[in-house]
């Protein structure tokens, strides 16, 4: 983990998006794509981008792979915390999020856990 590589990857508001709602729980590529309304491919995209700076692990569970908040490097740089809380994200928009996630279960959303819930 390299802190400019963290902070090139914190430096863009969808990808803070993203790890506001990671922070919450555990999701995968499709409700984040739901979550923020982005397509799977840039939802993919800047996934990759986060793991790649170690701010997020990944688990999978049969076809799919759920994602999450890397401890380690919340720990290891604690910039990472605050610039998290600090982020002009507000309660509406996770709000919203978490709106659309369940929605997915509703509309039978091929996502495992979604299934499973």
């Amino acid at each position: 983990m390299d802190a400019m590589q963290i902070l090139k990857v914190l430096a863009d508001d969808t990808r803070l998006r993203m790890l506001k709602l990671l922070q919450v729980r555990t999701l995968c590529v499709c409700e984040l794509q739901g979550a923020l309304k982005l397509n799977q491919s840039n939802a993919s995209r800047h996934l990759s981008r986060m793991k790649e700076a170690g701010l997020v692990c990944q688990e999978k569970n049969g076809q799919w792979i759920y994602y999450g908040l890397n401890q380690a490097a919340l720990t290891a740089f604690p910039f990472i915390g605050e610039i998290l809380a600090q982020a002009m994200i507000d309660d509406l928009v996770l709000a919203e999020a978490e709106k659309i996630v369940q929605e997915y279960q509703v509309e039978g959303n091929p996502c495992a856990r979604l299934g499973n819930s």
